[in-house]
């Protein structure tokens, strides 16, 4: 918040609860530090911020909404549950985003050699019998944020 002239305390009120700290804060500074947990449980959140100053009434309220969590991600393969294939077939492998925070790439790795990027499905050909061949994908988002699936 920006500050507020003359402003002696600002109100916070924190929700969800998984948010540290939550509920009511009051401070006498124009900001406070909020610590999210790292899953998607309760995605959003939002604070609301009221000034006040000796003898004067209290400001309206500022309201900020925001996302908590990575998101969702499902990581599939045309393979078998147990990562078997035909050799010399086509497997397909797919990454699929739900809720996503921020704007995200992504980068697909064979063996961990970089093959591709943003690519919400890629191919590969199976290995010889006998062979495994590891595929992964690195998500990261605008704010920092990386998974990797494989």
């Amino acid at each position: 918040m920006a500050p507020v002239a003359g402003a002696t305390s600002y109100q916070w009120t924190v929700s969800p609860a998984n948010l540290t700290p939550s509920g009511t804060v009051t401070t006498s500074v124009p900001y406070l530090d909020i610590t999210a947990p790292g899953n998607n449980l309760l995605p959003n959140g939002e604070v609301r911020v009221t000034a006040s100053s000796a003898g004067c009434a209290t400001s309206a309220p500022a309201i900020m909404r925001f996302q908590i969590g990575a998101g969702t991600t499902e990581f599939r393969s045309s393979a078998t549950p147990y990562g078997y294939v035909c050799a010399g077939m086509p497997v397909v492998f797919e990454v699929t985003r739900v809720n996503a925070r921020g704007e995200e790439t992504s980068a697909w790795f064979i063996d961990e050699v970089y093959q591709g990027s943003n690519i919400g499905q890629f191919q590969v050909l199976a290995p010889a019998a006998g062979q495994a061949t590891y595929v992964r994908v690195e998500i990261i988002n605008s704010r920092g944020g990386q998974m990797g699936f494989g």
